[in-house]
């Protein structure tokens, strides 16, 4: 496993990537690490991507960390370093499950 990047590079490789950081990129401490969100609303219908637009700065985002990535229901892209798969969350074979 690779060693986990702080804030401070993964931020760093973004911008060197000339990725402008705006509210198109969010940054959240999860228990594994950090998470990259990237989600650029439509503008024709609120809380939903622009999937044009979303998936174009996700590739950019994915050349410069080369993170794991997953898709959300809403169209954002969300990037974990070392992003174990756990399967699907209602299957009762998951480790997702309760």
């Amino acid at each position: 496993m690779a060693k986990k990047l702080t804030i401070t590079q993964i931020k760093s490789r973004l911008k060197k990537a000339n990725i402008v950081l705006d509210e198109t990129i969010d940054f959240e401490k999860g228990y594994d690490g950090w998470e990259v969100e990237v989600f650029i609303e439509s503008t024709t219908q609120e809380g939903v991507a622009d999937d044009e637009k979303t998936d174009a700065l996700s590739d950019k985002v994915m050349d410069a960390l080369k993170w794991e990535c997953t898709k959300t229901g809403y169209g954002a892209w969300i990037f974990r370093q070392n992003m174990e798969d756990k399967g699907e969350w209602c299957s009762t074979n998951s480790k997702w499950h309760y």
